[in-house]
């Protein structure tokens, strides 16, 4: 099954999950790593991880190594 293509919007907050590298990328885009390991390891969804700071994503990150939650 193949994925549906983004939309405009969706592209502008998305760009950094799908390693796109546009100019209207955020300037504070998360790492790809710190992206994978929150959705894979620590079990939230795209739009949840999109939403996020890097402090914010750091700290989830971290409370999920700690508390494994």
């Amino acid at each position: 099954m193949s994925r549906p293509q983004p939309t405009r919007v969706q592209h502008d907050s998305f760009c950094w999950i799908e390693g796109w590298r546009q100019v209207n990328c955020p300037p504070e885009a998360l790492p790809a790593d710190l992206v994978f390991m929150l959705i894979s390891r620590a079990g939230l969804d795209e739009m949840t991880v999109a939403a996020m700071s890097k402090d914010e994503a750091v700290a989830r990150l971290q409370k999920y190594w700690i508390d494994g939650t």
